[in-house]
């Protein structure tokens, strides 16, 4: 059986090997956002995390650029399509990929679907 639900897609913008002294202008202009640590061997690497809309992406990727350059190792837009099928067709925004381009942000897709059994 095929579902008929769309599909619900989220943008998250994620920089990792954010510096100490970036920390702080980082959040107070990204109030929301989560952090973590990659696993594996030390010294484990600090990421944030940062979800937006589509239509804040340029302006999101466009401030880490000026505003913290160069005190984070790698910034990457994370876009997550979620599918109640086990097949999924997304067509990225080109000002999305542009964006991307323009800033240095490496693009990570993940579709995400329910385990059928």
């Amino acid at each position: 059986m095929i579902s008929s639900d769309p599909d619900v897609v989220s943008y998250s913008i994620v920089v990792r090997g954010l510096h100490e002294a970036a920390y702080e202008p980082f959040s107070r202009r990204f109030t929301e956002h989560r952090g973590g640590a990659t696993p594996g061997p030390h010294p484990r690497e600090i990421y944030q995390v940062v979800d937006c809309e589509v239509g804040q992406v340029y302006g999101s990727l466009s401030w880490i650029a000026s505003e913290i350059a160069g005190r984070f190792r790698v910034v990457e837009l994370g876009i997550g399509i979620h599918t109640p099928r086990n097949w999924s067709n997304f067509y990225v925004p080109a000002d999305v990929v542009q964006a991307a381009h323009e800033f240095g942000a490496t693009i990570r897709l993940s579709f995400m679907s329910p385990m059928v059994r």
